[in-house]
């Protein structure tokens, strides 16, 4: 309804469409107006075709590269069954985007009966396999009825996402670092009718449960503060598990354990955590994502999963194994990259020798795909240890990049991959610490495999974490900044990429609820690296304390630097700074002290690194 100029000037964004004789849609496409060439240019184009019965036969999906033609970037096709069956994928997204806005710290996740991952929301990239390991460690806890093994069970009692879930965040079973706390409800679609439900309804009755679960629904958050030695449970110079918090093997809760003061946050208050009831909230609120998913469930119609869940697993194999084999078709592919701290026994923390490293050759080998870590640093590496779910959720997410089109996130594209870590630092064991593993590690992980096949620069490898606290207050926050440039395209500058996807905190929500003042959040200018395609900047934020404060900065590319592609250069190394009254002093790439009021911490992230030598 609005002219055009007024919908350009408020907002940039045009929408057109085309329905075909019978009204159903043939193609709709999202134009965006550039400024500088004042002209609409074309963004993104969806196509249907149709059958003699008006089912729909193919969707294409179209991302435009900004040019007066429409060239396909990439493009995603889902083929229809003649029925007009629809895509298992298309049901799940239906309620899981939903369900990940209904607590923004966490990624959900629909897994099948085996505990597999089926279809996952791509909030945050490190748990998307990992999760995977979390569910089928609680199933030594289901007994073969499906119920909860454990001699204090009532006769009868169900135990089933409407009533109960289990918890755990072990990093040597499935976990990542200790904060990142997983949710798993169980759900029961088929069998025995309950009053009022139907054989899909959901059960809350004492019918006793036959079988395994249909499907696992799971949500995991990162929790501010789970014990440990530092505030915000992100300790730079931990020794072992004990040091980060409480570890959480699998334990089965009821929905009446989340009540105040119950079992649940009895349980966080003994481990140490310093805000034992905000705990409580967010596991609240990671059940009832899980308990949406769990509704959504219900309505999927039981008599086609089957066919269509093969369907999501063959295509993402179908997927990964053409875009492996067109890589592979030169011979394997190789890259390896250093990360900041030290390998071995008896190093100082912040020495520049030995350097721990990440070594990768991906290879072909009796009909897998190989991604061989093997020749990776042995342990220990100070908290940088790895557990293998993150390992696996780091070529997950790049095998999702490697295809060039969007495929299901699900197991079967990892059907014909094996992945061998031998006993480096990315094969964590108890009570090896870990807390960087999720955070720093992962990030390089990503860099060594997407520069092993070509496709980008190295980026910022790490999240640079940042936490604080004292008895009242506790904060964690990872700062974006600039992402790798590839063939054809600069990197991005100020942003968080590959295994995080976090937001940041608005100021105005910082500085009403920490004694805090943000006094600088600005890009660091020039600080990408150099090439034919420049790496994107990295940022600077600087937080004044108003009260005392003990401050955690766990990082990486403080000493190390990782040059790109084809002759590109690396981005500008990060720098820790603390700014006292009578000067600023440099910190470590992982540092923990006491703030004083008054005083700041200033953090300058690193730089992606270029593409190609530079002309001229």
């Amino acid at each position: 309804p609005l002219d055009d100029s007024i919908f350009r000037n408020i907002y940039g964004v045009r929408e057109r469409y085309e329905y075909n004789d019978n009204g159903s849609l043939i193609w709709t496409q999202t134009d965006r107006w550039n400024d500088d060439m004042n002209k609409w240019w074309p963004y993104s184009r969806q196509e249907r075709s149709y059958d003699t019965k008006g089912n729909i036969l193919t969707e294409i999906s179209y991302n435009l590269s900004r040019g007066d033609t429409l060239r396909a970037y990439y493009r995603i096709e889902w083929k229809y069954e003649p029925d007009g069956l629809g895509i298992l994928e298309n049901h799940f997204y239906r309620g899981y985007p939903e369900a990940g806005w209904n607590q923004t710290r966490t990624k959900e996740s629909i897994f099948d009966s085996d505990g597999k991952i089926l279809v996952s929301a791509p909030h945050i990239p490190v748990h998307l396999g990992s999760m995977q390991d979390s569910v089928q460690a609680i199933l030594p806890y289901l007994s073969r009825s499906g119920r909860k093994n454990s001699d204090t069970e009532a006769p009868g009692e169900s135990f089933t996402g409407e009533n109960g879930f289990y918890l755990l965040n072990d990093p040597y079973a499935g976990g990542t670092h200790l904060p990142d706390i997983t949710v798993i409800c169980p759900v029961y679609l088929s069998g025995v009718e309950t009053p009022g439900h139907g054989a899909r309804g959901i059960r809350n009755s004492p019918h006793r449960i036959e079988g395994k679960p249909d499907y696992f629904v799971a949500a995991r958050g990162h929790h501010a503060d789970v014990g440990g030695i530092s505030p915000g449970s992100m300790p730079a110079i931990s020794e072992s598990i004990e040091d980060e918090g409480i570890l959480i093997s699998p334990r089965f809760f009821r929905r009446s354990d989340l009540e105040e003061n119950g079992e649940l946050e009895e349980l966080f208050r003994k481990g140490g955590a310093r805000s034992p009831q905000t705990n409580r909230a967010d596991v609240a609120a990671q059940v009832a994502a899980c308990i949406r998913g769990l509704e959504l469930l219900h309505n999927l119609d039981q008599s086609r999963a089957p066919q269509l869940e093969s369907y999501l697993r063959d295509a993402a194999r179908l997927a990964v194994h053409n875009s492996l084999t067109d890589l592979l078709a030169g011979g394997p592919r190789r890259a390896s990259l250093k990360l900041d701290p030290v390998s071995g026994q008896g190093e100082s923390h912040n020495s520049i020798e030995n350097h721990a490293e990440i070594s990768l050759v991906i290879n072909s080998d009796s009909g897998k795909f190989l991604f061989d870590f093997s020749g990776s640093s042995l342990p220990p590496v100070a908290n940088f240890h790895t557990p293998p779910a993150v390992v696996r959720s780091a070529v997950l997410y790049s095998l999702y990049l490697i295809a060039g089109r969007s495929i299901p996130l699900n197991v079967g594209a990892l059907d014909e991959i094996e992945i061998r870590t031998g006993q480096t630092f990315l094969r964590a064991i108890y009570p090896m610490p870990v807390v960087a593993g999720n955070v720093e590690t992962s990030q390089v992980l990503v860099d060594t495999i997407l520069m092993a096949v070509g496709a980008l620069s190295p980026g910022t490898g790490t999240m640079n974490n940042l936490s604080f606290g004292n008895e009242n207050y506790q904060y964690y926050e990872t700062i974006g900044g600039g992402s790798g440039a590839g063939p054809g395209f600069s990197g991005t500058s100020a942003v968080q990429c590959h295994m995080t996807n976090s937001r940041i905190t608005d100021a105005e929500i910082l500085e009403s609820r920490f004694p805090v003042l943000l006094e600088e959040f600005s890009i660091r200018s020039h600080s990408g690296g150099r090439g034919k395609f420049s790496g994107g900047d990295g940022l600077i934020r600087q937080i004044r304390f108003l009260e005392d404060m003990t401050v955690s900065i766990l990082s990486n590319r403080r000493v190390v630097q990782a040059s790109g592609l084809s002759g590109g250069l690396a981005g500008k190394r990060g720098i820790n700074l603390i700014i006292e009254k009578h000067g600023m002093k440099e910190l470590g790439y992982c540092s923990s002290r006491i703030v004083k009021a008054g005083e700041a911490i200033r953090i300058e992230t690193p730089g992606g690194a270029g593409y190609g030598k530079l002309l001229g």
